[in-house]
């Protein structure tokens, strides 16, 4: 096609791409991988806090199993370093202490308690998982000997 006297290309006889379609097409490309990258910064987040949840109910066990093991009448309270995450516990009576029976024979040499022990889980990143178990402790009366 010829306009004023010069050929002009049309679209049927052009080769390569117009600067338009260039410029479309560093678009779309960067758009899609901005969308990518949005994903993976989503994905990882996501990771992130599911690592951390397993980790707090790592540790929510292992200070429950802690203070099953404790005897909250010797061990009133205290804090434990579980790596990670700090065990804070503190056991507070919510019967009256009574001298326990052994057997037959009358009192023994033990007296018990029922404690609530009120514990605290503190994170490195500051968060802080609270908890409580109520459960019976015990104290000798007297020091015990293996050949009383």
């Amino acid at each position: 096609m010829t306009l004023m006297g010069k050929r002009v290309s049309t679209r049927s006889d052009a080769k390569g791409f117009s600067v338009l379609e260039a410029l479309f097409a560093v678009f779309l490309i960067s758009t899609v991988f901005a969308s990518l990258l949005v994903l993976q910064q989503s994905s990882l987040r996501t990771a992130d806090s599911i690592r951390r949840a397993t980790m707090a109910s790592h540790n929510v066990r292992a200070s429950a199993n802690y203070i099953r093991a404790i005897t909250p009448g010797m061990i009133p309270g205290g804090t434990l370093d579980l790596g990670g995450a700090t065990l804070e516990w503190q056991a507070t009576p919510i019967t009256e202490t009574a001298r326990l029976r052994a057997g037959r024979e009358g009192l023994g040499r033990f007296e018990g308690t029922l404690y609530r022990i009120d514990a605290t889980l503190v994170f490195e990143d500051g968060y802080r998982k609270t908890f409580f178990v109520e459960r019976f402790g015990w104290r000798a009366l007297a020091p015990i000997s293996p050949f009383q």
